[in-house]
């Protein structure tokens, strides 16, 4: 998550955090060439360079499925089938448990599909068509990474530093 100020002046950075499920994290995480341990190894050590740290050059869009009810009232312990996702590598379960071989999601987010691509447009199609893929009582926001919210998205901003 990122939290900008956009006074007249320029935009202004007032907080950042990524958890390793947050969709933020994953998207970079699945683009990073580096030895993460490495960078890890070289942050404790106050060795950290431009040079260790190597992203590939593409656009990733990640799109969550969440049990129906999700927020406020999720349905927990629902059955769901992973087996149709074509590109299990870029398939990450979040909110799950293992039972007698067989998922079940357990009311929070369930798994997370990386569309990675060229362009924001192409990622976007990607992750949209294979998220179609998980099977169960799922929904997730089909708007995520389409060209339609980036533009509502910049819209915004720019209301706010007018």
């Amino acid at each position: 998550m990122v939290v900008l100020s956009l006074p007249k002046n320029g935009v202004k950075l007032i907080e950042y955090n990524a958890r390793f499920g947050d969709p933020e994290a994953i998207n970079l995480l699945t683009l990073l060439r580096s030895d993460f341990v490495a960078i890890l190894q070289a942050m404790v050590n106050q060795q950290l360079s431009k040079n260790l740290v190597d992203f590939s050059k593409q656009a990733t869009v990640c799109k969550y499925a969440v049990p129906l009810g999700y927020p406020d009232n999720p349905l927990k312990d629902i059955l769901i089938d992973i087996s149709d996702v074509k590109h299990q590598d870029q398939l990450f379960l979040g909110a799950v448990d293992e039972k007698d071989g067989k998922l079940y999601a357990t009311g929070s987010r369930t798994a997370a599909i990386i569309g990675i691509a060229n362009t924001i447009t192409e990622a976007e199609q990607l992750a949209e068509a294979e998220i179609q893929n998980l099977h169960g009582q799922l929904f997730h926001r089909k708007d995520i990474g389409t060209a339609e919210l980036i533009q509502r998205r910049k819209n915004h901003m720019l209301k706010l530093r007018s």
